[in-house]
């Protein structure tokens, strides 16, 4: 038996294998007022923390007159019927799992080191998923408590979101944008109006009125908040809108940049040109990057060094820089960020400084033709009509788009990437301007639209528009009042409530799996997973639990029945495909001819 380390409770000290009896207070039948008598002993060995490793003799006492059985009344409260693991140890492999992120295998140890309990891997598994189905149950029958609370903040703001992975199931999430709170999760198998609209059904039905409700710009959650919520301020995700915008602006000239690089073999000519600098740097004496540096701060000391080594030097750094363009992007991915673009500007620093020093291409002086390699190649991208074109076409897109960043105020003040989890600085006063300057920026893509001097600039211009005249009402007044109250509440302009909780998700997974493809691990998830999060907040705790987790195992038994109905549900089996036909089918001889034929003669 492994050594048990840190503080052990003293219910932990009993010995193994002590004897339980357990046997009900009980003496007469509560229904006839008939003698009762011990029917039949049952032997449990339940794993247990607060019973440690007992062997329990359940005594069940039985009424011969009604033939109605009495077992142990406080058994259940300890260990769910039909089951050898306690309330308290499906907890702590649950809050292992979901709050501390650990594995299998570190679960296990935690018990065998801090309980003295052994519990196989498979268990641990199918434990961590009851822990759900109990949390799901004592949530939704605590939904009255969960609905004052909201009453309390003046209601609650509808976050709604769903994610997945290619070819797997959505989970779909409904959050409270003001206490953030999880209110319901739900796993469909496409993002279809009827599935959305049964999750926000349940969001009316559990927690009241919804002020307003923050969405991407899924059709699908459109047309359910219209059937349902039509008097319910409807705002979209301004990050979602400008990615939206950004993927439509950038699609087209990205694409030609890149299929351009490749077609002139811009990034494989240079890749091959530091590969012979790399071997012919061998048959000399290096050069440190101590004294490169001490060259470029006083280039008048060249006579020290090997001119032909300083050049290939010199000519390596400017290859360097060009393929460290990444440095310049913010880590906020595209259309946020335009690699081909940034990449595209350094090539064109790099040639206009190698002009303008008179480097040319036909000079035979040794010195300079590890220059004149890198200016022929730029040469063949910068003098390129197609390339200027497209740059410019570019240039002009980002221009726009970042007049649209700006008035959106998409940009945080610390300067960090701008993720979908990292919220922007709001404040009411920024806000309110919101729409004025959306308008504006109407009227001056309309302007150029008349104007018509460029048919790119017309085709970026009528994109800006398009999206403003769609979604431009439901891009400002975010500052909404309560009703029947002077409070005022400032929405959130993103849906990043949801994208954090979804993120947070997917790293706990990648840590427990080792993986960082999630397809599987998404599509055998279970949807509850979601409500973890309302165990770190506090408030939520304080109202369903007591304020204490110590308490879930406790409340875990009072709401077993429920959990047993969750459970049951999930249990149930899945309709049957009805268009099941077998390969030996569509195998027989003259399959196509007789469809054909069959065809032929249900249109006629």
């Amino acid at each position: 038996m492994p050594e048990v380390r840190g503080y052990l409770p003293g219910y932990c000290l009993l010995p193994d294998r002590y004897r339980l009896d357990l046997i009900s207070d009980r003496s007469i039948c509560n229904v006839c007022n008939c003698r009762l008598r011990i029917i039949r002993t049952v032997f449990l060995r339940p794993v247990s923390i607060v019973l440690g490793r007992a062997l329990v003799i359940h005594h069940i006492k039985h009424c011969h007159r009604c033939a109605r059985d009495y077992p142990y009344e406080h058994l259940h409260e300890l260990i769910p019927p039909a089951s050898n693991y306690s309330y308290d140890i499906i907890v702590e492999v649950g809050i292992a799992r979901y709050m501390r992120h650990m594995q299998n295998k570190e679960i296990q140890q935690h018990l065998q080191n801090r309980f003295r309990l052994f519990v196989s891997a498979s268990t641990i598994n199918h434990l961590a998923r009851r822990f759900l189905d109990y949390l799901s149950a004592v949530h939704y029958a605590n939904t009255p408590r969960i609905r004052d609370l909201v009453k309390n903040s003046g209601g609650y703001i509808l976050h709604i979101d769903g994610t997945c992975e290619p070819g797997t199931d959505f989970l779909f999430v409904a959050m409270d944008g003001i206490a953030h709170i999880v209110l319901a999760t739900s796993k469909m198998s496409t993002e279809n109006v009827y599935d959305v609209k049964n999750i926000i059904n349940r969001c009316i039905q559990f927690f009241g009125y919804v002020l307003a409700v923050v969405r991407d710009l899924s059709e699908q959650i459109e047309l359910a908040i219209k059937e349902l919520l039509t008097e319910t301020k409807d705002f979209i995700c301004q990050y979602h809108f400008l990615q939206n915008v950004g993927e439509r602006l950038f699609e087209k000239p990205h694409v030609e940049l890149s299929s351009k690089y490749r077609e002139l073999k811009i990034k494989k000519s240079f890749a091959v040109l530091r590969n012979d600098l790399v071997k012919q740097s061998k048959k000399r004496m290096t050069i440190t990057e101590k004294q490169l540096i001490a060259f470029l701060e006083n280039p008048q000391e060249k006579d020290a060094f090997d001119t032909v080594q300083i050049c290939q030097n010199l000519a390596y750094c400017i290859l360097r820089w060009l393929d460290d363009y990444t440095c310049e992007l913010k880590g906020e991915y595209f259309p946020f960020d335009q690699p081909h673009l940034v990449y595209y500007r350094r090539c064109v620093k790099v040639y206009d400084i190698l002009k303008r020093l008179g480097v040319s291409k036909v000079s035979k002086n040794i010195y300079t033709r590890t220059f004149q390699s890198i200016t022929r190649i730029l040469e063949s991208l910068i003098d390129n009509e197609q390339v200027k074109n497209i740059a410019q076409n570019f240039e002009h897109a980002v221009q726009i788009f970042e007049e649209l960043r700006r008035i959106l105020r998409f940009k945080r003040n610390d300067n960090k990437p701008l993720l979908r989890h990292r919220s922007p600085i709001s404040t009411i006063e920024n806000v309110q301007k919101i729409e004025i300057r959306l308008n504006e920026l109407k009227e001056k893509m309309h302007a150029i639209i008349i104007k018509n001097e460029n048919p790119h600039y017309v085709v970026h211009a009528q994109i800006v528009v398009d999206y403003l005249e769609k979604y431009g009402n439901k891009l400002f007044g975010h500052v909404i009042s309560v009703p029947h109250s002077n409070q005022t509440i400032l929405v959130s302009r993103t849906n990043n409530i949801p994208e954090h909780l979804f993120n947070c998700l997917k790293k706990r997974w990648r840590r427990q799996q080792g993986k960082k493809k999630l397809t599987r691990v998404l599509q055998s998830a279970y949807h509850e997973e979601l409500l973890v999060a309302n165990l770190e907040n506090k408030e939520y705790v304080n109202i369903v639990y007591g304020g204490n987790l110590k308490n879930m195992s406790t409340c875990f038994a009072q709401y077993h029945t429920q959990t047993y109905e969750i459970q049951k549900t999930r249990k149930a089996p899945e309709q049957e495909n009805k268009l099941r036909i077998r390969k030996k089918f569509i195998r027989m001889h003259d399959f196509m001819k007789k469809i054909g034929n069959a065809i032929s003669v249900s249109m006629a």
